[in-house]
Formats: structure tokens, C-alpha cells, sequence
């Protein structure tokens, strides 16, 4: 899927190459589906203890790193930053972040001035070039 997390050194993932991932995103959800309707079952290929210890670390790291998100002086107050918050980390009012971030830069490609800044700096926010509809 496309890189909605591109603060610091990482960059947006190009048009074309979200393109063709939401395409293979399609593909594969289509192939799952009917292998659950026909009661086959998906085999996962990754080490689920991999997995997990990826998430630990990342859960660790998201705490620390989510700590530099702060919301500036063009926030108009809407309050859709604390409303679409997984983990009701935002606090718009007192535009402050909790410590229980897990960097899923929700708040930021979500806020309709793009009021979030990470590090002190903008972001550019994510949009859509394409959506799965099934």
C-alpha cells in the first residue's frame, strides 16, 4: 500500500507506483475473499514471532516519535484531529498529544488547514489518486 507516513527522511510513495499498488491491493482482496467464501483458509507467509517483535519495537518507537507532533497556530479548532484519533491521543483544545501516538498520521492528512506539524515542520497530506470500492 502507499506510504502514509513520510515525515523525517522518508518520501510519499510516487502516483503511478500507488496506482498499481492499490490495483495488486485489489487483486489480492479479491483472491481472499473467495478463497473465505469457499471456506479455504489463508496461509500466512510471514513468522508470526517476526511479526510480533516488529510490533513491539514500532509500538516503542511510535511512543517517542509521537511525542513531536504538535498542532500550530492555524488550527481552526474543528476538532476532526481529536474525533479520528485511534487511541484519543489529541487533545485539539489544548493542542497537545498524549503519549499513546502509534503513528498511523491519521491527524495529518485528515486536517482540513493541515494544522499538524511534525518536528516543527509540514507535512505534505496524502491524497487519494485512487480507491478500492468492492
Amino acid at each position: 500500500m502507499p506510504r502514509n507516513f513520510y515525515i523525517d527522511k522518508y518520501e510519499p510513495t510516487p502516483d503511478l507506483i500507488q496506482k498499481q499498488q492499490f490495483e495488486k491491493a485489489a487483486q489480492i482482496i479479491l483472491v481472499s475473499v473467495n478463497k473465505i467464501t469457499s471456506n479455504e483458509s489463508l496461509i500466512l507467509k510471514d513468522s508470526v514471532l517476526m511479526i510480533d517483535l516488529l510490533a513491539d519495537i514500532f509500538r516503542i518507537m511510535a511512543k517517542s516519535m509521537g511525542k513531536n507532533f504538535k498542532i500550530d497556530d492555524t488550527c481552526i479548532g474543528c476538532g476532526k484531529c481529536e474525533r479520528n484519533c485511534l487511541k484519543q491521543n489529541i487533545n485539539y483544545k489544548d493542542k497537545k498529544f498524549s503519549d499513546k501516538c502509534i503513528l498511523c498520521t491519521r491527524c495529518i492528512h485528515n486536517c482540513p488547514v493541515n494544522a499538524i506539524t511534525y518536528k516543527g515542520k509540514k507535512i505534505n497530506q496524502y491524497k487519494v489518486i485512487n480507491q478500492i470500492v468492492l
